[in-house]
């Protein structure tokens, strides 16, 4: 049996790393969620100290990038809360469903 794969997007702002949201925390518990699920972890991108408020984060740009260069080697992006990718527009919501579409991946918030 072929295991399935997943990546995880883990993200804290300054002010929410004193608020029991460290991105160890977030990371433990996807890595748990992953595997529970089935996924096999295979990759962790982690982004401190940024807003949610756009798409414009050097650690998301490289997942979204790494993603669509390796879309055959996973199947699921994991990460702790929808706001953890995007608290922003309509537009960014769209532009992550074409990822997730062009990757042919399931999004999974713990």
């Amino acid at each position: 049996m072929i295991k399935k794969k997943s990546i995880i997007y883990v993200r804290v702002s300054t002010e929410e790393q004193t608020k029991g949201y460290s991105l160890d925390a977030q990371e433990d518990e996807d890595r748990e969620f992953s595997l529970r699920l089935g996924y096999e972890p295979i990759k962790i991108f982690r982004e401190e100290g940024r807003s949610a408020k756009d798409l414009k984060r050097p650690v998301l740009k490289q997942m979204l990038q790494w993603g669509r260069e390796n879309k055959e080697k996973f199947d699921a992006v994991i990460f702790w809360k929808w706001e953890r990718i995007s608290r922003g527009t309509e537009q960014d919501y769209a532009e992550l469903s074409t990822f997730f579409q062009e990757c042919n991946v399931h999004p999974l918030s713990v």
